[in-house]
């Protein structure tokens, strides 16, 4: 490999930044209007801000010219995990600079969603070892407690006084308490469900032609929520459907915001009202979801 390039994979992996690589052929007919789009003001601010960029030229080499020009597209974790090849742009006709921004979003959300699945299902065992291993170790705790308690009042003999009113009437307060508090807690839940039955009876069709936004919500455990969306829709409908989909699964998540890394963007109630296009999202996005 390349010194430079090496150096470039490096700092992509310091950074947590995308690598671009641009494979050039100056026999190819449309390699100067490539180097025009790549070269396009939105296009370099772009590529300064997300991605770390590496190129070189093949026209010496015994590369096919039809191959060429071509921007793969990898990522590498950190210093210590492999690069993992995300996809290849290849020159396309009539291809615009945002068009090649666009498909170069597109496989990058791809790729790192998959990435984080991997690594989402890999912590998720993680924690559930985790769990299992703490729940064994209370209830073998549990068990010598209850040993030593029954152990202890075997040795221990039993005295019983005189009738005491204070000793019957002073815990009837305990139960009272526990009963207001279900009580609390019952309608709280009532509450809730009412209002989750008004955002379903308000949430429109999921368009099925024309031009749409293919968003997918991955959840702590795992799980997913996808949907196709107009550009013209809200932001809180987006989150109106997690948070129904979070209630109709009994997820114990109260508050959240949705997140992506590329482009950076968080969805919350500070932009539920804007609108995707507004957003500039298009194409398909993946979000995780953060609890708040």
């Amino acid at each position: 490999m390349d010194a430079s390039l090496t150096d470039a994979t490096t700092v992509a992996a310091l950074e947590k930044k995308p690598l671009l690589v641009y494979l050039a052929c100056s026999l190819h007919e449309n390699y100067d209007h490539y180097n025009k789009l790549l070269a396009a003001p939105h296009v370099v601010e772009t590529f300064q801000e997300n991605y770390v960029c590496w190129g070189c030229d093949l026209t010496e080499l015994n590369v096919p010219v039809e191959e060429l020009p071509a921007l793969l597209i990898m990522y590498k974790k950190s210093e210590s995990d492999p690069l993992t090849y995300f996809g290849t742009v290849y020159y396309q006709d009539k291809m615009t600079a945002q068009s090649l921004l666009d498909q170069i979003a597109g496989i990058v959300s791809i790729g790192i969603a998959h990435i984080t699945q991997a690594d989402m299902e890999r912590q998720f065992q993680e924690d559930s070892r985790r769990i299992v291993e703490e729940q064994q170790r209370e209830y073998e705790e549990a068990v010598e407690a209850d040993r030593r308690m029954l152990a202890q009042a075997s040795e221990t003999p039993q005295f019983f006084g005189p009738f005491d009113e204070t000793a019957e009437t002073v815990p009837e307060a305990a139960p009272k308490n526990a009963s207001t508090e279900s009580f609390e807690e019952k309608r709280a839940k009532a509450e809730k469900a009412e209002r989750m039955e008004v955002i379903r009876a308000g949430i429109p069709a999921e368009p099925r032609g024309g031009e749409m936004l293919r968003i997918r919500v991955v959840y702590p455990d795992g799980t997913k929520l996808q949907r196709n969306f107009l550009p013209s829709d809200k932001v809180a409908l987006l989150l109106n459907l997690v948070e129904l989909d979070m209630f109709d699964h009994q997820m114990d998540i109260d508050a959240f915001e949705l997140y992506v890394a590329i482009p950076k963007l968080c969805l919350n109630d500070g932009n539920r009202d804007s609108t995707f296009e507004e957003l500039q999202l298009k194409g398909s996005c993946v979000f995780r979801i953060r609890a708040l």
